[in-house]
């Protein structure tokens, strides 16, 4: 994340994507300096077979809302992501578009079918759960690999200190579990083979109000 490509342990990993450029609601990207060090990455890459790919976000509903519903900002976007992979020599795109409204259900299914037809190689970051409905994890996997964020089941701003990733519900967690979010993927259609778990290399620390499990944060 911080470090320089010198860093990467490119012999243990299949793909690498690069972080980040933002797409606005006319499907135009930002901040693409940020991929400054792609040709660099695929040159480094290329000796271990790595993929590398080129990470899009927008993290805004009213933005994804406005963008997904627009034919011609889809559009617009396929072609400025084709366009970069051509000039930098990635293999492919990362797209991390978090709060998908459920009115877009359709939309991006037919942006992510549009980018597998442009570029081949493509891989949505999905959610833990997905709380509105918005992810169509069956037809996506026709088209992409699913990356979901195995993380923030508990997060910074919890009520209960707990596990931002556990295996397992139980007595003293939700449903909510690693477990049943691949369950949840898998029941809803998703092609087992383009389902990849993300796990964090973070967790959190919290005040609380005692030592009991779960314990109210402060």
């Amino acid at each position: 994340w911080d470090d320089d490509l010198a860093t990467v342990p490119w012999d243990e990993l299949t793909h690498l994507a690069l972080f980040n450029a933002n797409v606005d609601t006319a499907g135009n990207l930002s901040d693409t300096n940020r991929w400054g060090d792609v040709a660099a990455a695929v040159a480094m890459a290329e000796p271990y077979g790595v993929r590398v790919h080129l990470t899009v976000t927008n993290f805004s509903t009213s933005q994804l809302e406005v963008l997904l519903g627009s034919e011609s900002a889809r559009a617009n976007l396929v072609d400025q992501l084709a366009a970069h992979v051509q000039a930098t020599g990635a293999h492919g795109v990362n797209i991390d578009l978090e709060g998908l409204p459920s009115s877009r259900r359709e939309q991006m299914v037919a942006l992510t079918a549009a980018l597998d037809d442009r570029i081949g190689e493509v891989v949505l970051a999905t959610p833990a759960v997905d709380w509105s409905g918005a992810w169509d994890y069956s037809a996506l996997t026709d088209h992409a690999d699913l990356f979901i964020m195995g993380y923030g089941y508990h997060w910074g701003g919890s009520t209960y200190a707990g596990p931002t990733d556990p295996l397992l519900a139980g007595d003293i967690w939700p449903k909510w579990s690693l477990s049943w979010t691949v369950d949840d993927y898998l029941a809803n259609g998703a092609d087992p083979s383009r389902v990849i778990l993300g796990l964090p290399l973070y967790g959190y620390r919290w005040s609380t109000a005692d030592d009991s499990v779960p314990a109210a944060t402060t």
